[in-house]
């Protein structure tokens, strides 16, 4: 949030803007390796610790992995010059797809690493990690806008766009110096990694695109209501770089503790009073979380945005996007529960039918309402992918609960 604040003042709000539509763009590539296999490195590694083969799992996943990483690296590369024109709404923004590139590949296989660790019980070192590489990022990225920034271009966003590459190369040289040498060899259990990776893999892809479908049809769909080009990318810029990193924060304790959580109900499939119990309670916790940081947001969301980033429009997108705090924290744990119980076929199904309707709602309200309509379309979106979500676990509890009377 801190990197963002300093990053909203270094370079212009439409430099901005291109730079969160790379995030999108990012998103989607990234996707085949660091969604369904690092969550299926962690939950293999536990379920297989008593055999002592979390090693070959994590030799599979990472045999596994390098594939789609230098394919996506390949079609960034090749592909540069019709992404920024289609996506980006700019042709100079090629240079931030090819910055990209690093953060695609090594930050990609980094998360492999990361789901063994954790499973591993060895948290604190991704945990370590990750500041470290965050305080990498934020240096490289401090360096580059001092050397480089001269004049406002669109071209401003490939400086941060090669900072996150830079990240990504110093978490995939930490996490792999963790865990020690990996002898490819004795690669296990790949046909399970991929029936595991692939349903979260397919649904995070699924969303990915109409998420990238959604940011796309974003700055047409303002300037429809009546913006330029330029307002339209400005006005993106300050939502994602500004309102969202600091609306945002809770969800990074809420993340941490899915990743303790997933591999706990790996480890206790055969006690259903154990999951729900440790379900129940996450959920609690996550409310409690966004909860009180909502009420913060309300009171002094608008003073910051102020006197920090000097956008009073910023303020407004925090205030409005309360809801969306609450509802995407429970969401996430819920998510993260049906990932564990090995519900990832409805929850691919889940994700891109919620998708769907984040791109049906920006088309529909932001014409009519401008960025305060996508504001409100996320947040529908998010208390919309919490009940479905929750509702599926309840049936999990319900129908486990039947099976055990009739036992």
């Amino acid at each position: 949030m801190v990197y963002k604040v300093w990053l909203a003042k270094e370079i212009s709000p439409v430099a901005l803007g291109i730079y969160q539509l790379a995030m999108s763009v990012y998103g989607v590539f990234i996707v085949p390796v660091a969604t369904g296999l690092p969550n299926a490195t962690n939950r293999l590694c536990a379920k297989y610790a008593s055999k002592n083969q979390e090693k070959g799992v994590l030799a599979g996943a990472i045999s596994i992995g390098i594939i789609p990483a230098v394919i996506s690296s390949l079609i960034l590369f090749l592909g540069k010059d019709f992404i920024a024109n289609t996506f980006l709404h700019s042709p100079s923004a090629s240079k931030v797809v090819l910055a990209l590139i690093p953060a695609v590949s090594f930050g990609a296989l980094a998360s492999i690493y990361a789901g063994y660790l954790h499973a591993k019980g060895k948290s604190i070192c991704p945990a370590a990690f990750e500041i470290i590489e965050q305080i990498g990022k934020i240096a490289f990225a401090i360096i580059l806008v001092r050397l480089f920034v001269k004049t406002e271009d669109a071209s401003q966003a490939a400086l941060p766009a090669l900072a996150v590459g830079f990240g990504g190369i110093v978490s995939f040289c930490l996490m792999s110096l963790a865990c020690g040498k990996i002898d490819f060899k004795q690669a296990a259990h790949k046909r399970e990694l991929l029936e595991n990776a692939y349903p979260p893999t397919l649904a995070r892809l699924g969303t990915s695109l109409l998420h990238l479908c959604t940011t796309t049809i974003l700055p047409i769909c303002l300037v429809h209501y009546g913006l330029s080009e330029e307002t339209a990318l400005s006005q993106y810029g300050i939502l994602t770089s500004m309102a969202y990193p600091v609306v945002f924060v809770p969800m990074t304790v809420i993340s941490a503790m899915c990743v303790v959580i997933l591999p706990e109900i790996a480890r206790n499939l055969k006690s259903v009073k154990i999951i729900k119990k440790k379900f129940v309670l996450s959920l609690l916790v996550s409310f409690g979380i966004t909860a009180v940081f909502s009420v913060l947001l309300i009171l002094f969301g608008p003073y910051f945005a102020k006197e920090v980033f000097n956008q009073p429009l910023a303020g407004k997108f925090m205030v409005m996007l309360v809801p969306s705090v609450i509802f995407l924290g429970l969401s996430h744990m819920c998510r993260t529960t049906l990932n564990g119980i090995g519900k990832q076929k409805t929850l691919m199904v889940t994700s891109i039918i919620d998708g769907a309707f984040g791109v049906i709602l920006t088309f529909l309200l932001a014409r009519k309402f401008g960025i305060y309509g996508f504001v409100m379309g996320n947040c529908i979106q998010d208390a919309l992918a919490f009940l479905i979500n929750f509702s599926l676990c309840i049936s999990y509890f319900r129908k486990e609960k039947k099976i055990t009377k009739a036992l």
